[in-house]
């Protein structure tokens, strides 16, 4: 697994929290304004001042953060700026940043932004109970039919489905864009298309947590589970983090090809998908989250299940093999934050159930728990988490014309997505934070 350097140095703001700094009154974010920049060409130094006021705070945290790859990623390293930066910083007018400009630096390919924080620690509950159970169901009434490459109808549909994809990016603010690549078949005229976006990280930035779904389905079947339900609850829960700013990156991946062998996530992990400057600090990955039956022996519990995995076992005996959970599966190096996603789920959504599975190695004894596109990142060494109703296991209807939108309990993806939007705004870093860009 390729790391990066961090070139930043985060703020000393846990220490802050612990001791108690933070104002439980406030829920008014920092202004600032006149904002003004320029090169003091004397000292070879950048220069930046500003106003900056908050309603109940008399000092807040500010962040000086600049680009180089034209504001791709903010991260050239700032640690030097002194002047009115960092923390604490005192509210008021005519406040001044100076940086020295490092050697062979050019001005003017730098961009740069400004982050005032007043350090009020954001209720999370609130930003779960923002999952709209009515947008989750449009959404999956617009992807739901078939959408593959097998023919022109499908191919159709497939393109309709790239376009409600990429309209919900956009009615976020968040501008997509499209990893091409080859699809290996004898279809001379079509290639796969990955759709992606991202909310950038305020402080660091490189560290980046995924939430994928793809959104392509088998032949001669409309794929309402399979993966309607996985697309639109990763829709869903990127509308609802994208109003909010975080310590750390969230990116939000469409993967096409998942039924012909996972070749999106390939892809994605293999050819260049991933930026130089992130380091994936783990992965989500719906496959199937619409699927929930209460009726006793809905469960179907393959052959050696109870020896593999006689805990999660005990929990589905003891529930009388009810299909009414979610499962939550990792590997080795990723059960700790599987672990992160329970514990989310029991926090914020306490009425779903969660049973947890690890599989040994990649899964190469346990197959059927690496049939998707998380196993491309176990692979690779990432930590990923595959999160589903369990497929063929619980819904007979999968992969045939009878998955269909009836089956669907749109309560239990909905579930399922405000689990996810919790444990991504803790582990990210939920932030209450007002970003100005600086021209120069």
């Amino acid at each position: 697994m390729k790391t990066f350097k961090k070139q930043y140095v985060l703020l000393p703001l846990v220490s802050l929290f612990v001791a108690g700094v933070v104002s439980a009154q406030s829920n008014e974010k920092p202004a600032i304004k006149n904002v003004k920049a320029k090169l003091d060409k004397a000292h070879n130094r950048l220069v930046v001042q500003y106003d900056v006021r908050d309603k109940e705070e008399s000092v807040v945290s500010i962040a000086l953060k600049i680009s180089d790859d034209g504001g791709e990623s903010y991260l050239v390293n700032t640690t030097s700026a002194k002047g009115d930066v960092g923390y604490p910083v005192k509210v008021g007018k005519r406040r001044r940043i100076f940086w020295n400009l490092p050697a062979r630096a050019r001005i003017e390919d730098l961009k740069i932004k400004l982050v005032a924080d007043d350090l009020y620690k954001i209720d999370i509950q609130s930003i779960v109970n923002q999952v709209d159970s009515a947008r989750v169901r449009n959404l999956i009434l617009a992807i739901n039919g078939e959408r593959n490459y097998h023919s022109p109808q499908t191919l159709a549909h497939l393109g309709e489905v790239r376009k409600t994809i990429d309209n919900s990016y956009r009615g976020t603010g968040i501008t997509p864009y499209r990893q091409i690549f080859a699809y290996p078949k004898e279809v001379k005229d079509h290639v796969g298309e990955n759709i992606i976006g991202r909310i950038a990280g305020q402080y660091e930035e490189n560290e980046t947590y995924l939430l994928t779904a793809h959104y392509d389905c088998a032949p001669n079947s409309p794929g309402a589970d399979d993966n309607a339900t996985g697309v639109a609850g990763m829709l869903e829960a990127m509308r609802v983090l994208s109003q909010y700013d975080f310590e750390k990156s969230i990116k939000f991946i469409n993967f096409d090809l998942e039924e012909d062998g996972c070749l999106g996530s390939k892809a994605y992990v293999d050819k260049n998908g991933i930026r130089r400057y992130e380091n994936i600090a783990s992965v989500i990955n719906y496959d199937m989250i619409g699927f929930s039956s209460d009726e006793d022996s809905s469960q179907y519990i393959p052959e050696g299940f109870d020896q593999l995995f006689p805990v999660a076992y005990s929990e589905v005996s003891q529930n009388y093999f009810r299909g009414n959970f979610v499962i939550n599966t990792s590997n080795e190096q990723s059960v700790e934050f599987g672990q992160r996603f329970t514990q989310a789920a029991g926090k914020y959504v306490p009425n779903l159930k969660v049973v947890s599975l690890m599989a040994e190695g990649d899964g190469e004894a346990t197959p059927n728990l690496a049939a998707s596109d998380h196993y491309e990142f176990w692979v690779n060494g990432f930590s990923a988490l595959h999160i589903g109703d369990g497929g063929e296991s619980r819904n007979v209807y999968l992969n045939g014309p009878d998955d269909v939108l009836k089956n669907i309990n749109y309560r239990f993806v909905c579930d399922v997505v405000r689990a996810t939007v919790g444990a991504f705004a803790e582990v990210a870093g939920a932030r209450h934070v007002t970003i100005v860009y600086v021209s120069l």
